[in-house]
């Protein structure tokens, strides 16, 4: 592990579990639970996606003896194809859905606009709006940490950036060019991380505070949560009617839903 990524995850997690303790997700009540474990089922496949990804590109430099710096088409082909199709397989299409990005400013744009802010791009709920926040409270930490790693002049790997990551890094201002491609994918994971552990927390007190139904959703769709899901929540209620429900009082225990990934897949990161 360089000492880029050391310092940038140890900062980061600093940060992340200061405003953990200090904060939690206090937005987040008994009508929030299936949106709020469609987001813990969604963490928990980006994570393992983006764990795999890392392993690869780990396993691809020992075999070729080259660094692979981050490069906008290795963040689109990582982001948009490999782990969305995790996403897709594991995601509740039956409820709203909330998106994020941590912004970093272009060389002028630092004169007059906070660096690494965070925008919310779509709120969903107020409770996911406080989720995809703290997850790009992660990235925000991380880009400070590399902007003042750039200050002191620790710039790691930069003799392995080709021309187009030089350019991004000196007149673009994105600062994620001074890492390698698997850095980029371990810090991606770290904040799936952060949001599971928060949306765990919170998960305890909605067990106490919420009824039994409130972890009870009828199905209405077979493809809201996919074939298996559908067939899994089959119930008869008293008068014989054939009802579907999804079950969801035990993070862990309770079953994501579950689609096959497209065939062929589109990640070339295999």
């Amino acid at each position: 592990m360089s000492r880029l990524l050391r310092s940038t995850l140890a900062l980061a997690a600093t940060l992340a579990a200061s405003l953990a303790a200090a904060q939690g997700l206090t937005d987040c009540k008994c009508d929030d639970v299936r949106e709020l474990r469609d987001r813990w089922c969604s963490a928990r496949a980006a994570k393992a996606e983006y764990e795999r990804i890392a392993y690869f590109l780990e396993s691809e430099s020992r075999t070729t003896g080259k660094t692979r710096m981050f490069s906008n088409a290795d963040k689109l082909m990582i982001n948009q194809k490999c782990v969305q199709e995790a996403i897709n397989a594991a995601s509740d299409r039956g409820v709203v859905k909330a998106t994020a990005l941590t912004h970093e400013n272009l060389p002028t744009e630092s004169l007059f606009k906070d660096d690494c802010r965070i925008e919310v791009t779509r709120e969903g709920t107020a409770c996911l709006k406080q989720v995809v926040e703290s997850h790009e409270g992660h990235h925000r930490a991380a880009c400070q940490s590399r902007n003042q790693l750039r200050r002191d002049g620790h710039v790691t790997h930069l003799s392995d950036l080709d021309v187009a990551g030089r350019l991004g890094l000196i007149f673009v201002g994105d600062s994620k060019f001074m890492m390698t491609s698997r850095e980029f994918a371990l810090e991606e994971a770290a904040s799936y991380v952060k949001e599971m552990q928060l949306i765990a927390a919170k998960w305890k007190d909605l067990q106490n505070d919420c009824v039994d139904a409130a972890f009870r959703a009828e199905i209405g769709d077979k493809d809201q949560l996919g074939e298996s899901a559908w067939n899994r929540g089959t119930e008869r209620d008293a008068s014989g009617k054939e009802t579907h429900t999804y079950k969801m009082y035990d993070l862990t225990a309770d079953p994501c839903p579950s689609r096959p990934r497209p065939t062929p897949s589109q990640c070339t990161l295999r």
